[in-house]
């Protein structure tokens, strides 16, 4: 039986003979045994259809088999794509290019791109464009747009626009950048052609109201340009909508803002750049919003980050509007050195702790410096006595009612028992400027409707002024 075996196993027809049977999708061990010994491209076959992708063994034949079936790279590849294993997609991806495989550029460019490795996206892409009959000239063109937009290439961008819309004269992304007005930024020297008081367009085009306290907001790449521009559409569902009014999201270059902090640091570029676009903004502010860094506004000039939510966003505009945050602030902040002569915000004032003299007389002088004054009733105390003294403060007992209750905004100051100063606030409960999250009070929408222009932050011709003078 041996012999028989030796014979058959040198004969010439048994490869061929094992490779049919393997076809047929055999479970045989002697059959599966002999056609690895043999290393049968069909048993390698046999392997990957018989045992689940991503296996170990699954991978080894499909391996084995890629000298002969280079298309393979693309599937493992996927499959590690799929894991959100990227250094290893990106592996074979880059194996699949070598092998002449085209149609994968444009993904392997994708986590390039993802990666922030621009000029290896660059790299992969550019061979696409010149096959005229590519299928993937379209997504390759639209990448590389976006790409140049970071890079501040607006040459590119300009060309490359024009081969795609020789593609497809309405296309989507050309409409984008068209809503964008992607092209003015370079024109720095337009002038507006109105003097009048801006008025708010809605995103419908529709004039809606008049509007003193308006915002341009720019950004420095597309998919902050999208994301921008869904924020404010969120933020108009608040109830600040109704004092603030917002041109459209325009495309500024990251590196003319001329940018300059860490990631966690409070967002901090070169201001004195709007001197070369003051004539083309009409509004009374300027947002930006920049890839990392933290949201803060600085005079008239809102910064938010591509991480901020509609939260932060409202947060922030409030601080526009009058209102000063209610958590701590720094140890050195100008608001906390000294009580304050008079009124500065919406919702906080930093006054003395401690008085001495007539209770009636009092309560009139520090009624004078609250915002609030008419909003909190005769019968509410705003001070408790200590000895022949009196401390400023409501009761906790009255925590429903609009008072003078303390506020976190001076903190690191106040915590010192010898200095006679602290920051006040109208309600006892935390609110959106302690916690992003929280809600806007309706007693600090009466606030603003009341006096809407009061304690607006200046114009951002105030942040070129001082930025040239610096």
């Amino acid at each position: 039986m041996s012999l028989v075996l030796a014979i058959t196993v040198s004969s010439f027809f048994l490869p061929r003979l094992l490779t049919y049977v393997l076809n047929q999708n055999t479970q045989n061990e002697t059959v599966l045994s002999f056609s690895k010994v043999l290393n049968l491209p069909a048993y390698f076959h046999h392997q990957r259809r018989n045992t689940p992708i991503g296996s170990f063994i699954w991978l080894k034949n499909t391996v084995a088999l890629l000298d002969e079936n280079p298309q393979f790279t693309v599937e493992i590849a996927d499959y590690y794509l799929d894991e959100k294993q990227t250094t290893k997609a990106i592996f074979w991806y880059q194996q699949a290019v070598k092998n002449g495989i085209d149609k994968v550029r444009a993904t392997l460019a994708t986590l390039y791109y993802q990666q922030q490795k621009y000029q290896q996206a660059k790299a992969v892409l550019t061979p696409i464009l010149t096959v005229s009959n590519s299928d993937h000239i379209e997504a390759s063109l639209e990448l590389l747009i976006e790409i140049a937009l970071i890079e501040g290439d607006i040459a590119t961008v300009t060309q490359l626009t024009a081969e795609l819309k020789k593609i497809k004269p309405h296309h989507e992304l050309i409409d984008e950048l068209n809503q964008y007005q992607l092209f003015a930024h370079v024109n720095s020297k337009q002038t507006s052609t109105s003097t009048k008081r801006l008025t708010d367009v809605d995103w419908l085009g529709n004039m809606t109201k008049t509007c003193e306290t308006s915002i341009q907001f720019y950004a420095t790449n597309l998919n902050d340009l999208r994301y921008l521009t869904g924020l404010i559409e969120q933020v108009n569902l608040r109830p600040l909508s109704n004092y603030t009014c917002f041109k459209p999201v325009r495309y500024i270059p990251l590196q003319v803002l001329e940018c300059n902090h860490d990631n966690e640091d409070a967002i901090t570029c070169n201001e004195a750049i709007w001197q070369s676009y003051k004539r083309q903004i009409t509004t009374r502010y300027i947002g930006v919003m920049v890839p990392e860094g933290g949201a803060k506004v600085h005079n008239g000039i809102m910064y938010l980050d591509n991480k901020d939510t509609v939260d932060v966003f409202a947060h922030e505009l409030a601080h526009l509007l009058g209102f000063i945050d209610e958590y701590s602030l720094p140890l050195n902040h100008s608001r906390c050195s000294k009580p304050q002569d008079k009124a500065f915000s919406h919702n906080v004032a930093v006054l003395p702790k401690v008085y001495r003299g007539n209770k009636t007389e009092i309560r009139k002088q520090v009624l004078k410096q609250l915002p609030w004054r008419s909003f909190i009733k005769d019968e509410t105390p705003i001070f408790t006595q200590q000895g022949n003294y009196w401390v400023l403060g409501t009761p906790m007992n009255f925590k429903g009612e609009v008072g003078v209750f303390k506020s976190e905004t001076c903190q690191k100051v106040s915590a010192d028992p010898a200095i006679n100063l602290q920051a006040y606030k109208p309600l006892s409960k935390r609110t959106s400027l302690n916690y992003f999250e929280l809600g806007f009070p309706a007693l600090y929408q009466r606030l603003l409707a009341k006096e809407t222009r009061k304690f607006l932050m200046p114009s951002f011709h105030l942040n070129i002024e001082k930025a040239l003078n610096h």
